[in-house]
C-alpha cells in the first residue's frame, strides 16, 4: 500500500491510497472513529439550570463538544490507578456558570487543567434571557468511539474510488466536455482529464 498525503492541519485530513482494497480502507475508517481515543465530557452535576433547555438536553451538547488534550498525559479510566474512580490522571474537572441575557458558548466551560480546552471556542450551547442561570460541573475523561459517538475524534470519515477514465477515438468535437457531470475533462489541443483530487 502507498500513502499519499494531500493535505493534513488540526482540522482534516485528505489521503490518496494506492495498491489496497475498498476492504483496507474500510478498516482503517472503522478504526479511526472507533478505537483513537479522545477526551470528552462523561458526566454533569446541573446546580441551577432555569434555562429553556431540560438538564439532558445540556449534557447531550456538553459532551459532544471537543476538547483538546495532551493524550500522553492522560489514561483512560479502565486502565489508570485509581480504578476509574476518578483521579488528575484520568479525568478533568469543567464549570460552566452564566446568568442571562447573553449567549453561552463552549469558552464559558472552565477547566482545571489549562491544557484541557474546548477545541472550538464558539459552539454555542444555550441562550439565556433575562433572569436566567446555568450553573454547572462537568467531568472530562478519555474515551473511545466504540463506548459513545461523544468519542469519535472526526465528525465525517469516509472514502471513495478513484474514477478510471480512458480516453478512445477522440476527434475533440468537445461534446464529452459539455455532458461530463463534474466537469472533470478539458480541451486545449489534446482532451485531458483534469486532477480529480480538486
Amino acid at each position: 500500500m502507498k500513502i499519499e498525503v494531500l493535505k493534513l492541519s488540526d482540522e482534516k485530513g485528505r489521503f490518496l491510497l494506492r495498491e489496497t482494497s475498498s476492504a483496507f480502507v474500510n478498516a482503517i475508517r472503522r478504526s479511526a472513529m472507533a478505537d483513537v481515543q479522545k477526551m470528552a465530557v462523561d458526566y454533569i452535576n446541573v446546580y441551577d439550570n432555569t434555562s429553556s433547555l431540560y438538564d439532558e438536553i445540556l449534557a447531550s451538547r456538553i459532551g459532544l463538544i471537543p476538547l483538546t488534550a495532551d493524550l500522553n498525559s492522560l489514561k483512560l479510566p479502565e486502565e489508570c490507578r485509581c480504578g476509574g474512580e476518578g483521579c488528575p490522571s484520568c479525568q478533568v474537572s469543567l464549570t460552566l456558570t452564566a446568568e442571562g441575557p447573553k449567549m453561552v458558548y463552549s469558552r464559558d466551560l472552565f477547566s482545571t487543567d489549562p491544557s484541557i480546552q474546548p477545541s472550538f471556542p464558539d459552539i454555542p450551547i444555550v441562550k439565556l434571557v433575562d433572569g436566567q442561570r446555568v450553573m454547572i460541573e462537568a467531568v472530562a475523561r478519555l474515551g473511545t468511539g466504540k463506548k459513545h459517538a461523544k468519542w469519535q475524534p472526526a465528525v465525517a470519515c469516509g472514502y471513495k474510488n478513484m474514477p478510471k477514465i480512458t480516453i478512445k477515438d477522440c476527434d475533440k468535437c468537445g461534446r464529452c466536455i459539455d455532458e461530463c457531470p463534474k466537469q472533470l475533462l478539458s480541451l486545449n489541443k489534446e482532451l485531458k482529464v483534469k486532477d480529480l483530487m480538486e
